[in-house]
């Protein structure tokens, strides 16, 4: 939770982290909720919300990366399927709990989904956004935040497809904080912002804000090297590796 300046935050994964993210919107979009009430309502496609755990690697004054050790999702939020609502007993809990016993993670922030009918309606409406709503609870909730000490924000946007694709994973809008894959007949979006002090105030970063990536090799490969790498050299008498330091 900093005063907004030139800094660069990476996001990277652990592959649970990463797994625990899909299978939890996977879940929360398409298996029947039976703790929903029978009726009208719809007791699939519903929004989740959890928590996200981890360390933070600085790589210099002006970057640094929030690195996703686990992910943990509210048991005692209330799902519908265009809003959820979080506990915050639950996330000060958690909080307190890790900060206690395993003190070698921090809290990093939250998570949600979006769960759409078809994937087309989420290209139509950027649904890999956050939407007014979720900028309009974060803002009026300030103080909360501000006490777990927010910094990062994941969505989780899906919708189905009418048969399985092949699409490559790939890069949305004009920086690297959303990343576009598809699982069978599955299109989801993940898309990453960091929070920040303006005039005192806990808020989101822009919508395609190019002051965050999202470095995930287990969907894009390797992209880039953080920080500076050297060169390898070849004579006909050897094969060197030179530093840059």
């Amino acid at each position: 939770m900093t005063n907004e300046k030139e800094i660069t935050y990476g996001v990277r994964f652990s592959e649970p982290a990463l797994i625990n993210l899909i299978l939890n919107s996977l879940e929360a979009y398409s298996v029947l909720h039976k703790n929903k009430p029978k009726g009208k309502e719809i007791r699939t496609r519903l929004e989740t919300f959890g928590h996200l755990f981890g360390h933070i690697v600085e790589i210099d004054e002006e970057h640094k990366i929030f690195h996703v050790d686990f992910v943990n999702t509210d048991t005692s939020s209330k799902q519908n399927t265009n809003s959820v609502s979080y506990n915050e007993h639950a996330a000060l809990l958690k909080r307190d709990a890790v900060r206690s016993f395993w003190p070698s993670y921090q809290y990093l922030g939250d998570y949600h989904t979006h769960p759409y009918e078809h994937f087309k309606k989420v290209e139509e409406i950027k649904g890999f956004h956050l939407s007014p709503g979720d900028r309009k609870e974060f803002s009026s909730n300030n103080s909360f935040w501000k006490k777990v000490e927010h910094r990062l924000s994941l969505l989780i946007s899906i919708g189905y497809m009418d048969r399985a694709g092949t699409r490559e994973p790939q890069y949305i809008g004009k920086g690297y904080n959303c990343i576009e894959f598809t699982l069978g007949n599955y299109r989801l979006w993940l898309s990453a912002y960091y929070s920040y002090l303006k005039k005192g105030k806990l808020v989101f970063s822009e919508d395609e804000s190019e002051q965050i990536y999202i470095d995930c090799p287990s969907l894009v490969g390797f992209f880039w090297d953080h920080a500076p790498f050297g060169r390898v050299r070849v004579t006909q008498r050897k094969t060197e590796y030179n530093g840059k330091d």
